[in-house]
């Protein structure tokens, strides 16, 4: 893992006070292509707190495209024992498959429970 890559954004999710935050939240991809970057979350709650964590692909400018599949994510889907204002920083790996249109794709982090934070991203297949 990058340290400072995952330094600014600690840093980035603290000046901002954010809940949640990625290193980048509009990229490209090529097909069957492999990607990291870096995902973090802040315990803005009052006491220690477990988060679930969901990553998700359910639009695409082309008709053609499958969000759903087309986009893969490997990352932690639960994060346990965060203390308050606690700041973790994840990796997420994003993979597009051989099928994945060249299109733009709109995909959303889930972070729960109840909707903690939400936060929506671009991927564009080019």
């Amino acid at each position: 893992m990058n340290q400072e890559v995952i330094d600014n954004l600690k840093d980035r999710i603290q000046e901002n006070e954010n809940k949640f935050a990625m290193t980048e939240p509009y990229f490209n991809m090529d097909k069957e292509e492999e990607k990291t970057i870096y995902f973090g979350v802040m315990n803005q709650k009052d006491e220690t707190s477990d988060f679930t964590v969901e990553f998700l692909c359910d639009e695409a400018f082309d008709s053609r495209a499958k969000p759903e599949t087309d986009i893969v994510f490997e990352y932690a889907d639960s994060i346990e024992g965060l203390k308050k204002d606690e700041i973790e920083v994840f990796p997420l790996v994003v993979k597009t498959t051989e099928d994945a249109k060249p299109t733009e794709y709109k995909c959303k982090a889930l972070i729960g429970p109840e909707s903690y934070a939400t936060r929506a991203f671009i991927i564009t297949v080019v």
